[in-house]
């Protein structure tokens, strides 16, 4: 499940908001992240994620917050 939310929303972050990390890179992130969250490992997931917030697009980084979400943790800038 996460592969297909991913790989569509790395895509379309090519296409949106410029700039950001590439969509392989995003869509690779977005993978681990999510399969981190999945696991129960939120510590390493927001490590990860607090790595790479510099260098996402403000689309990359709504995607990334919308998924932390569904775990009712809350990213922001």
């Amino acid at each position: 499940p996460y592969t297909t939310l991913f790989r569509s929303n790395a895509v379309a972050s090519g296409k949106l908001g410029g700039g950001g990390i590439s969509p392989n890179e995003f869509n690779a992130l977005g993978k681990s992240l999510a399969a981190q969250l999945a696991s129960g490992n939120e510590n390493a997931a927001l490590g990860n994620v607090t790595n790479r917030w510099g260098e996402l697009s403000a689309y990359q980084k709504q995607q990334l917050a919308d998924l932390f979400a569904k775990y009712d943790i809350s990213l922001s800038n």
